[in-house]
């Protein structure tokens, strides 16, 4: 998965950014609080709708809070050589929508809904918010906490960081199912060595009844020349009488 662009509006402190990310690495420099955070919070929000707290939170507030922005968030992206766009937007409702860009320039909108845009998406990332989350994005404050944690508490953060919990709770939950398939893996050995016996033992009684059929046709030929001999000895025996 590639960034190109990000377009935040009225999100959190940025009120009109574009952010165009070009090909290498980018480094995002700026004092505190100038919205570098946001940056990352965006991209996670436009991608898997993920966000700390309440939704309104991430509104930036303007002089009259009364009045009702519309906050939008917009991210292209590549991946597997398809370019992407995902729109969310929230004003008085929320609405989102995916599209593809087509070879020839155009657009095609293949996804519309938050739920049907964040399952289009996991399909085309093969990954969910959660993985986005462990594996890629590690959230401000999080190395400062790590830093000053006992050496137990490091491991535990670590490992919710790295998304361990989860992998030993799948673990702990699918060792039942490999009991059974070990169980059933066990069954099925056995009856594959039974019925390697089976096709043994008919290999030989084949073997056994080419043998036979080669035999019988030794004695039916036998069987004839003795009936030549008997015609023959019959007829010798009508000349001598």
């Amino acid at each position: 998965m590639i960034f190109t662009k990000l377009t935040l509006k009225n999100f959190k402190s940025h009120k009109d950014s574009v952010i165009d990310f070009k090909p290498g690495i980018s480094i995002i420099v700026g004092e505190n609080g100038a919205g570098k955070s946001s940056i990352l919070d965006g991209i996670s929000f436009a991608l898997f709708k993920q966000f700390n707290g309440k939704i309104n939170d991430l509104v930036r507030i303007t002089k009259n809070k009364n009045s009702h922005e519309l906050m939008s968030v917009s991210l292209e992206f590549i991946s597997n050589g398809k370019e992407y766009i995902v729109n969310r937007t929230r004003g008085s409702t929320s609405k989102a929508e995916l599209i593809v860009k087509d070879s020839d320039g155009g657009s095609t909108r293949i996804s519309s809904g938050d739920s049907s845009v964040n399952n289009e998406i996991q399909t085309i990332l093969e990954m969910d918010g959660e993985l986005f989350l462990n594996a890629i994005y590690i959230q401000q404050g999080e190395i400062a906490n790590l830093i000053s944690k006992t050496p137990s508490e490091k491991k535990k953060l670590i490992g919710r960081l790295l998304g361990v919990e989860s992998l030993e709770k799948a673990w702990k939950n699918s060792l039942p199912l490999i009991n059974i398939y070990e169980n059933q893996k066990s069954e099925l050995d056995g009856r594959t060595a039974s019925s390697l016996d089976l096709n043994n033992d008919l290999k030989n009684k084949k073997i056994i009844l080419e043998e036979i059929k080669i035999k019988g046709n030794s004695i039916e030929k036998e069987i004839k020349e003795l009936e030549q001999l008997k015609s023959l000895k019959a007829n010798e025996k009508l000349e001598m009488e």
